[in-house]
């Protein structure tokens, strides 16, 4: 961050934060769907249950090691280990999502859920790092995770879905405010980022009547899969742009 940027700036922030986490209090809990197990395309190929929904996870495995790639093989990172524990995360979506869909149901929701969260803490704890300056990184990056591992557990054990909503919807809400608050190289790709996170989010909620436009191919939930890895692809960019320039001399 620029340090002559108005402090009001992040007292924005600070307050969308707040605002977000005191609305769950007001809020009456919310209990896990069981509809939401039941998706439009539940082929199976190959001996591959709900086939094309598992096999879509392949991009986030590939955008998570890319990433990872970045990460470890870059001589300075700002945020290192923000950046690395995001794309460990989106890792082990690709893994954890595979395997919800092999067979859904809430239990295996658990392991979808988990790294979705660990990976959507630490990249807002990543980001706000490169916006606001390193230290709210370290000072934010483990509280944040705990928060998202937290908001897994309470929903699984206690079936209210407030606290993992605050973890899913504040990031984006956060990130709006960043991009309209400041600038930085990073705002072309965070804002196409937030494009295909706004696909996947809509190609969710129309997975049956995109499966029927697309002549019973492929469903809005696999295209949500391949949406939300595009995004995921565009924090490899991000990363990469703060790379310094190779050495021309080896």
């Amino acid at each position: 961050m620029d340090k002559f940027e108005p402090r009001w700036k992040s007292y924005v922030l600070l307050g969308l934060a707040i605002a977000s986490t005191l609305a769950l209090f007001f809020m009456k809990p919310i209990p896990q769907p069981q509809d939401y197990h039941h998706f439009a395309d539940d082929r199976t190929l190959g001996g591959i249950p709900n086939a094309l929904n598992v096999l879509s996870n392949l991009f986030f495995l590939l955008a998570g090691g890319l990433g990872l790639q970045s990460c470890l093989g870059a001589r300075t990172l700002s945020n290192r280990a923000a950046w690395t524990i995001t794309f460990i995360g989106i890792t082990l979506v690709g893994l954890g999502s595979a395997y919800y869909h092999w067979s859904p149901n809430d239990q295996s929701l658990v392991w979808d859920r988990l790294p979705m969260t660990i990976a959507f803490m630490a990249f807002l704890s990543a980001l706000l790092g490169e916006f606001l300056g390193s230290r709210i990184t370290r000072v934010l990056l483990l509280p944040l995770i705990l928060a998202g591992i937290s908001s897994v557990i309470i929903w699984h054990v206690a079936d209210d879905l407030r606290m993992y909503a605050w973890v899913v919807f504040m990031p984006l809400i956060l990130i709006i405010a960043l991009l309209g608050l400041y600038r930085s190289p990073l705002r072309q790709p965070l804002f196409l980022m937030l494009l295909f996170y706004i696909g996947a989010k809509l190609a969710e909620e129309f997975d049956g009547n995109l499966f029927s436009m697309f002549g019973m191919i492929v469903s809005g939930h696999s295209l949500k899969h391949v949406l939300a890895a595009g995004a995921c692809f565009w924090m490899v960019v991000m990363v990469r742009k703060m790379l310094p320039p190779p050495s021309l001399h080896a």
